[in-house]
């Protein structure tokens, strides 16, 4: 969230992607030049959706950062009994789909 403050501070227009859209307007209330959209990196429909929605409105991307945090998780087995290792899937193929 600071990066997002501190690009605010120059005047760009800064686009938030974010899994609770609603959190983030809130959270970034005190901010100019800010939009934010929903985007769940867990769900690759939604990435998609956020891409296009992005691309529909005919601007370029002139900085992208991307920001995903790990965390220790407990076991889980995903898909086909494949062990889940520490949201891992969520926080590189997300942001890797929408980059490509």
């Amino acid at each position: 969230m600071e990066t997002t403050r501190v690009l605010s501070r120059t005047g760009v227009l800064v686009v938030v992607a974010a899994r609770r859209p609603q959190a983030a307007k809130e959270a970034l209330l005190d901010l100019n030049g800010i939009e934010v959209d929903e985007r769940d990196p867990a769900d690759l429909g939604s990435v998609r959706g956020f891409a296009e929605r992005f691309v529909a409105s005919g601007r370029s991307i002139d900085i992208l950062i991307n920001n995903a945090a790990v965390m220790v998780c407990h076991e889980a087995r995903v898909g086909d009994g494949r062990e889940s290792q520490c949201r891992f899937d969520t926080a590189a193929r997300g942001v890797v789909r929408l980059q490509y």
